[in-house]
């Protein structure tokens, strides 16, 4: 950007006279060549952010799969199965997993996001932040589940909708990052699938 705005002010001062004239044009060539080359380089570095600290992020949601929120919802059906629910487990699994997503989105505000690619990045921190708050609020519920696993409204409508928030969270990452992944093919910049 910079090397471009210093070429049309050149051009400027310069008024009548031809840039060809003064061998000129291959200096616009090379400095419009090391504007492509940084973007490229500034793209791939934050491909490679994504690849690492997001996909990282949202992986520590992999604690809570979909079988086990069936086998907890299962679970509410029998009082005798109180002893085999984990909510202890779950609780401080979901208490760790928002801690690393948080601290994993304030890694990634350190990360320079190309211009084209700033509202993705926006609803994949996004996407994360909703993570954070879907894992506190399957804490929250795990606890409420420990007192009283028969109770619907303290444990078990709050702890099937939070576990709703964690998956739809883990949906909406994968959603935004195919998106990323294609708009960044324009620089020849690649990212491996999502490995759920």
């Amino acid at each position: 950007m910079v090397s471009r705005t210093l070429s049309i002010g050149a051009v400027a001062m310069l008024g009548a006279t031809s840039i060809a004239t003064l061998g000129s044009r291959p200096q616009l060539s090379v400095r419009a060549a090391e504007v492509s080359s940084d973007s490229i380089a500034e793209e791939r570095a934050y491909a490679f952010a994504i690849a690492t600290v997001a996909d990282s992020a949202i992986h520590r949601l992999d604690f809570f799969p979909a079988r086990a929120q069936l086998k907890v919802q299962t679970a509410f059906l029998t009082a005798s199965s109180e002893a085999t629910v984990p909510f202890d487990d779950l609780a401080a699994r979901g208490d760790a997993a928002s801690i690393q997503i948080d601290d994993a989105v304030e890694r990634l505000a350190s990360v320079r996001v190309p211009a084209d690619l700033r509202g993705l990045n926006t609803q994949l921190v996004k996407t994360l932040k909703g993570a954070t708050k879907a894992t506190a609020s399957l804490t929250a519920a795990a606890h409420s589940c420990q007192v009283s696993m028969t109770s619907v409204d303290r444990c078990q409508v709050a702890f099937s909708a939070a576990s709703s928030r964690v998956a739809e969270s883990y949906k909406r990452y994968i959603e935004v990052r195919a998106k990323i992944r294609a708009q960044i093919l324009d620089t020849d910049t690649h990212i491996d699938d999502f490995r759920p």
